[in-house]
């Protein structure tokens, strides 16, 4: 059993101070089964790297009992070692949180963070059940307290969060403070006439141009031309695709921010009556001022939902499919327009990043096309 065991949780010591340990397997009180992760494991385990000055945490886990996982976040944080998680794979529900408990975490290519509301199972009269649902919600205010020692934004987002099953990739992980850096080289992989870079698909002889020459050379019919000249962008002869890019990147950008805000329509005030007994006209007076007050709360509610609509464009060109657009709404909710325009404005230089890279569309013709509505803008 125990040479078994080590499938599943391993600890070594490495060169220079160093040691890892491997959390591969659900997490649980008592062994049920060989890839279950014990807390007496663990302790096990980290008696091997009692004189570490620095312990790598590699993950792969879906998680398992919230009390187990405690415990062996209690033990990790008795060590003085420097503590980096690496989430290779999945690390969700419980797993999530040891990897929120280190100094450092680490995301690999491709791994996500998975997070929500702890579960529990009762059979039992209605007296018994309230007394579950009383500890379950004690049990998700431990978990928010580990969570938060890292979450970069408000504890009502995080219980928002928990409360939808949140999957994270890295991208979102890091936008929270729940991840660090990404971990992974680049994976290439061939088909018959386009190369896939991660999950971006190039065609094969831009990326065959990419290498030798470190940039893009490409047609772009007339039509096209016409329609970017006639918005604003002018292509000269010498430009490259990755000019091209430019300008139209940066074109967008500059006419979203002339795009003016939501006009505030002047409030309409009857006009001044007589003189009236004091206690008629003050009532008049709050009157007005409730009618003002309306009117601005009306006027921001539209720049918000504007924002709120900006951001979320912005954030389907950073992040396309994996975009979450309704649990972001209900994010911006607790936003003011500031904050919200500050992430709109973060995911739009990633969008910027990708397309320079030239790696979104199969053709510099094809990434115009998806990146300028011509019949709204011209």
């Amino acid at each position: 059993m125990h040479n078994k065991t080590l499938n599943f949780i391993k600890a070594k010591l490495e060169e220079g101070g160093k040691g890892s340990l491997e959390i591969y397997g659900d997490i649980s009180d008592v062994k049920f089964w060989e890839e279950d992760v014990t807390p007496l494991e663990i302790k096990e385990k980290l008696k091997d790297l009692k004189d570490c000055t620095e312990i790598d945490i590699h993950i792969n886990s879906y998680g398992g009992s919230v009390f187990a996982g405690l415990a062996i976040i209690g033990m990790l944080n008795e060590t003085k070692a420097y503590k980096t998680a690496y989430v290779e794979g999945i690390a969700a529900s419980m797993a999530s949180v040891i990897a929120a408990s280190a100094d450092k975490v680490v995301m690999t290519q491709g791994s996500m963070l998975m997070i929500h509301k702890p579960l529990g199972d009762c059979y039992g009269n209605a007296d018994e059940m309230r007394k579950t649902a009383d500890l379950l919600d004690k049990v998700e205010q431990q978990l928010i307290s580990v969570y938060m020692t890292r979450f970069s934004k408000s504890e009502a987002e995080l219980s928002i969060l928990l409360k939808d099953e949140t999957f994270m990739t890295f991208e979102e992980a890091k936008f929270y403070g729940l991840a660090d850096e990404i971990q992974g080289s680049v994976k290439i992989a061939a088909y018959a006439d386009k190369v896939k870079v991660n999950n971006l698909i190039m065609n094969k002889s831009i990326s065959e141009k990419f290498k030798q020459k470190g940039e893009v050379e490409m047609e772009i019919s007339e039509v096209i031309k016409a329609k970017l000249e006639k918005v604003g962008v002018e292509i000269a002869e010498t430009d490259d695709a990755m000019s091209v890019l430019d300008k139209v990147t940066d074109k967008l950008i500059e006419k979203q921010e002339e795009e003016p805000a939501p006009a505030v329509e002047p409030v309409a005030t009857e006009p001044k009556k007589e003189e009236e007994p004091a206690k008629v006209e003050k009532h008049t007076v709050s009157a007005e001022a409730d009618e003002t007050l309306i009117a601005k709360a009306k006027a921001y509610d539209e720049i918000k939902s504007k924002a709120v609509e900006n951001a979320c464009k912005c954030g389907v060109q950073a992040m396309g499919e994996t975009f979450a657009k309704e649990r972001w709404e209900k994010i911006f909710d607790t936003f003011n327009v500031d904050e919200i325009n500050a992430q709109a404005k973060e995911w739009e230089d990633n969008a910027k990043k990708t397309l320079n890279a030239g790696v979104h569309a199969t053709s510099l013709e094809e990434t115009v096309k998806a990146t300028i509505d011509f019949d709204n803008i011209i």
